[in-house]
């Protein structure tokens, strides 16, 4: 570690300089200069000395614009998502547009003046604890309403606009103590962006037209949230929060809170929202971070010349910050509960969406504020989290596996504002159980507390705490850089907790084992006694089982957030007692030890540097200079044969001793059929289960992988420290090879299955992107395809598949980064020697090819299978066809310049709902973009949602006509300097390269293509392009998937559904009616069975855009 100035430490990989200040009003600043390149030169100020004007930021979390290349049905085997989405075949960009470190000079071939992204957060140390007890959800609501336009720029969408239009992106959240805002913006506009972002907080307008508006906005996002399982959990617990303690407020806020209940009260919403901001948006309360590629003392004179303006206030006593720290909670007294909670479709589910077991205690029972800088310093949740999470052999989660009781386990502390704060901390135990972990919920209860007996008699043990110390402290030396925004979004929250010299390493680090400061033996005893809660999440309890919880809750939840509640049951377990009572006294149990780590990983090898945990190396090595001694820009192909083809590159810019491997089997296996996808997606359930244990070393040791099955074939992915990565890379590949599963696994991981199919569909926004893909390329299975064969596959049809899947395929590869030529080629021959492939012919390549819509509109709509969900989502995707990348580009910019009034007129305007965005797709090469918005069905019906993108497509060629010369140079300037942004890690790279190897384009020099295109546009061009997406145009294709919530009376007159047990689920879509009457300018399609309308239409040839 290093100190830059002031003491602050650093990594010895940071290259950027640091400093804080404090300004005379109160407010505490950290300036970041980032004025190193990666190839070590330095970048003087003054190349960014341009000035500009004007600007935007999306303040809503959907507010980004997006790109996909659809290959969204993949199965990832770590199982950290239990969606069938993945993003391995990455869009050429991402929500802050495409990233790239590509030169025009072929000759140096190297980018000197790289361009970067520019960066700053403030974090307000003020939350919804601060929310009146007549007004919940007001600090929420403050957080909306500062966007809404300020005294000196007073347009409503000013700072939206201004950000938007230089490329960047901005948002904000509320928590329980903090309020956190961010944005970001390319170098040379960042100075302005700075003075109208700090007019949020020095004077901002708060209308009341727009306050009205934006109310609505804060409903839908309370209505989008209902459905999260872990949003309702966090209801509940607050709900049962002693009363007038601050966890038991409902934070959210929504219509009836902000405008319903004040009515009702004669509160003057607008004017306590005035006061509030003036009272609570103090500079003294206020930490800001600031990252641009300026000079220290030139951020300085910015900082202290903007941010000065922000009014001082009183130090105020906040009421939730001294009253109920020595208390808890809950309150005083010993309380064990069992919460049975009806699951939605289990998205917050850790490791597959299964059912979920959470023990929460309350630490603040202790006597200590839990957030002290001294247990942030020692980090004593963490070390516990260690130890109960552990995956490896002898641990808790291993026991339960081998009995088929579980087949995942989480524990933590998520240090985030609700879980750690003033007032208490909650540490949490997720289990993921089987159906037959199920049935034996006490055998599993008895397992958990007895593993906490142990840990509680065995006590803090310095030397596994110095372990953990250690790999920290290697992550922490070898650290790259993340984008500018999120770090400094991390860092002005850190800045609130603690001193100036740890404000880069107090969120990462394990500073000091002070067992006297330590009250992890208090933490276990709360665990085996105290506060325990355990919440039973799954969909084996109906509504009719489980009686809501109406007498014992706060009435504001019966009010406003009732439906949260839904379905929950409450009742004292005495047989819960006598566990956790017997297992305080139990000696060290006999069923589990707290055996760390595996030795599997050892390395042989003798070297003078060590790192302290596998006792191996960590060493940069030396690159190889070519014949033209030097090294070549963009990866190289080493091998290319009828078997495989490999892609090498070294890396000589991050200087890191860390590497990626990628490889891709192509096989016609994976989609040929339904059966062979629900195949493919048991296959990597088992694998993942197969090789936790063995993996879990290397994931200590900052090693990760995993294997995932595209539209292709299958895709294994590693990354990490390179000196341990081939062995990691063996071991996965020998279990490929010698693919085995026993009779319980194979049932267990088949219920597993079915549950991550359901909860696919159970959620609308992942239903209708099902529907959307199903309907445009061939072949494409759904969830609800794949999951009617789970009742017939048995484990020798399994087995079978699997070395028919890996018995022929073709092997593609990119490895890059601190690896030598030698070793790449070693890892490829290991791989081809294991699995004793035979190379698949090129005619037996899968090629995926796309529906040609027919000329007019086509419109799906669905009902959602949830009954208890009102939400629902429309996404109106129009598709221009086959495309090069000059074409492909254009739409980026055309998708750039939406994006902002996208989201003005549709959310902030219309109130349409929360959730707004525009996206440019690559559909196996074929282009087109969207217009998705998510809503409620009480709200708005599809067809008037449909209605409002439709007119907004139509102003949109207004404002397109309306751009001046002028303004579109300034767009086009814009996504130049985003294709021009370096890459901030070699991970980043390494995705753009291997996207290139995923789609076969091998176009790695695409940034630079790009450039010149951009350079070629013209104004006229471009408005005539946009006139392709409209009605009239002989090339306008529109496909419109809906997916209709159920309204609150369809609840009522038909109740709940009852979930039946998973083997006898076969679901079906419930086509709804569409209007073909209803008067458009061009001719309408319904889809009333997706198979049937794909086998009508003609198809694409196989594309790409190059």
């Amino acid at each position: 570690m290093m100190q830059g100035g002031q003491g602050i430490v650093k990594s010895e990989n940071d290259t950027r300089d640091y400093r804080a200040i404090q300004l005379p009003n109160g407010l505490t600043a950290l300036l970041i200069s980032d004025m190193m390149l990666l190839d070590g030169c330095s970048e003087s100020s003054a190349t960014n000395s341009e000035s500009n004007t004007t600007g935007t930021t999306g303040k809503g979390d959907d507010a980004s614009m997006t790109s996909d290349s659809d290959s969204e049905n993949d199965m990832q085997t770590d199982d950290d998502e239990e969606d069938t989405s993945d993003d391995d075949i990455a869009d050429r960009v991402d929500d802050a547009g495409s990233k790239g470190k590509r030169s025009k000079d072929k000759e140096d071939k190297r980018k000197k003046h790289g361009e970067r992204m520019s960066a700053a957060a403030l974090c307000i140390g003020v939350g919804s604890f601060c929310d009146p007890p007549d007004i919940p959800g007001l600090a929420h609501f403050l957080e909306h309403m500062v966007f809404m336009g300020s005294e000196k720029y007073p347009d409503e969408n000013d700072f939206d606009a201004y950000v938007k239009q230089f490329g960047g992106n901005s948002n904000a959240y509320t928590e329980c103590e903090s309020t956190v805002f961010y944005f970001d913006i390319q170098q040379k506009n960042f100075r302005e962006a700075l003075d109208r972002f700090a007019n949020f907080f020095i004077k901002p307008l708060l209308k009341r037209d727009s306050m009205e508006r934006e109310i609505l906005a804060v409903d839908s996002e309370f209505e989008m949230n209902l459905q999260s399982d872990n949003h309702r959990k966090e209801q509940l617990m607050a709900s049962m929060a002693k009363a007038g303690h601050p966890m038991n407020k409902f934070m959210w806020g929504n219509k009836y809170t902000l405008n319903e209940m004040p009515l009702q009260n004669n509160i003057d919403i607008h004017s306590r929202l005035k006061r509030f901001h003036r009272v609570m948006y103090g500079a003294r309360f206020m930490t800001l971070a600031v990252q641009a590629r300026e000079t220290l003392d030139t951020l300085q004179e910015w900082v202290t010349d903007i941010f000065s303006a922000i009014p001082d206030k009183n130090p105020l006593t906040l009421q939730h910050s001294t009253s109920y720290t020595k208390v808890g909670v809950l309150g005083g007294g010993r309380v064990t509960r069992e919460l049975k909670v009806l699951g939605v479709a289990g998205e917050e589910h850790p490791r597959g969406g299964a059912d979920l077991v959470s023990y929460h205690h309350n630490s603040s029972t202790t006597g200590d504020s839990p957030l002290t800088l001294t247990t942030l310093r020692v980090k004593p949740l963490a070390y516990l989290g260690w130890l109960i999470g552990h995956e490896g052999g002898g641990s808790i989660l291993s026991y339960l596996k081998k009995r088929l009781w579980a087949v995942g386990l989480t524990s933590g502390n998520t240090e985030g504002g609700w879980e750690h704060n003033s007032t208490w901390a909650a540490f949490s135990i997720s289990i993921v159980l089987t159906e037959e972990g199920l049935a034996h919920i006490f055998e599993v209860i008895t397992s958990i507390f007895e593993y906490l007996a142990l840990l509680r008699q065995q006590g803090p043990v310095k030397r596994i705490y110095e372990e953990i110390q250690t790999i920290e402290l290697n992550e922490f030396r070898w650290q790259e850089q993340i984008d500018a925004v999120d770090y400094v979004e991390n860092l002005c929250d850190c800045m609130q907790y603690y001193s100036v010299e740890d404000y880069l390493t107090g969120d990462d680090l394990f500073f000091e084992y002070n067992e006297s400061a330590f009250y992890l033996t208090a933490d276990l005893n709360i665990c085996c006694a105290a506060y325990s809660k355990l919440f039973r999440i799954t969909k084996l309890y109906t509504t009719a089982a489980c009686k809501t919880l109406v007498h014992s809750l706060v009435t504001s939840r019966l009010d406003y957030g009732n439906a949260v509640l839904y379905g929950i049951s409450d009742r004292l377990l005495h047989r819960l007692e006598m566990v956790i009572a017997a297992c305080q006294n139990r000696l060290v149990p006999r069923k589990v030890n707290i055996l760390l780590f595996s030795n599997s990983f050892e390395d042989k090898n003798v070297c003078n540097m060590t790192e302290y945990w596998f006792k191996t190396p960590y060493a940069v090595e030396e690159a190889q200079p070519n014949a033209e001694f030097h090294l070549p820009m963009f990866p190289a192909k080493i091998t290319d044969t009828d078997q495989s083809r490999l892609w090498y590159m070294h890396d000589r810019k991050f200087n890191v001793p860390k590497a990626y491997v990628n490889f891709i089997l192509q096989s016609s296996c994976v989609t040929c059929s339904p059966f062979c996808a629900c195949l493919t997606d048991l296959f990597l359930k088992v694998l993942t289960q197969n090789l936790t244990e063995v993996a879990y070393a290397a994931d200590a040791a900052q090693l990760s992988y995993v294997v995932t099955a595209t539209d292709n074939g299958l895709v294994i992915k590693l990354n990490g420290f390179n000196h341990k990565l081939p062995k990691l890379f063996e071991t996965i590949i020998d279990y490929i090879a010698s693919f085995t599963v026993t009779d319980d696994m194979f049932e267990a991981m088949k219920e597993q299955l079915q549950k991550t199919y359901s909860n696919s569909y159970l959620r609308p926004s992942r239903l209708v992107t099902d529907i959307r893909l199903s309907l445009l390329q061939s072949p494409y299975w759904m969830a609800l395809d794949k999951q009617q064969f789970l009742t017939v596959v048995t484990k020798q049809m399994l087995i079978g598949y699997v070395h028919q899947l890996t018995g022929l395929v073709f092997v593609e590869g990119l490895i890059q980064g601190n690896i030598t030529y030698k070793e790449a080629l070693q890892l490829e021959a290991y791989l081809l020697k294991q699995l004793k492939c035979k190379p698949l012919s090129k005619q037996l390549l899968p090629e995926l090819r796309i529906v040609s819509m027919p000329i007019g509109e086509t419109c799906a709509r669905v009902k959602s299978f949830n009954q208890d969900d009102s939400n629902s989502v429309i996404i109106n995707y129009y598709q221009f066809g086959t495309a090069n990348l000059r074409d492909y580009t254009m739409n980026e910019l055309l998708t750039m310049r939406m994006d902002e009034p996208c989201f003005d007129i549709l959310r902030t305007r219309e109130q349409l709902g929360y959730g707004v965005f525009c996206t440019n797709h690559n559909t196996c090469g074929i282009m087109g973009l969207s217009v998705t918005v998510y809503s409620q069905a009480d709200k708005f019906s599809m067809d008037k949602l449909d209605e409002h993108i439709e007119k907004f497509m139509k102003e949109f060629l207004g404002i397109i006509n309306a751009i001046t010369p002028k303004e579109f140079q300034t767009l086009l300037q814009s996504l130049s300097t985003l294709k021009k942004c370096e890459d901030t890690h070699l991970g980043e790279e390494v995705e753009r390269n291997w996207s290139e190897v995923l789609m076969q384009t091998y176009n790695f020099d695409y940034l630079y293509k790009q450039l010149l295109e951009i350079e070629s546009f013209k104004l006229e061009d471009f408005r005539e392009w946009y006139k392709k997406y409209l009605p009239g145009s002989s090339k306008y294709r529109k496909l419109s998937v809906q997916v209709v919530g159920h309204q609150k009376e369809d609840k009522e007159k038909h109740g709940s559904r009852s979930p039946s047990p998973w083997r006898y689920q076969r679901p079906q879509l419930e086509y709804m009616p569409v209007d073909v009457m209803k008067k458009v300018p061009v001719k309408r399609y319904v889809v009333a069975n997706i198979k049937s309308f794909r086998e009508h239409q003609p198809l694409y040839p196989v594309s790409k855009i190059v």
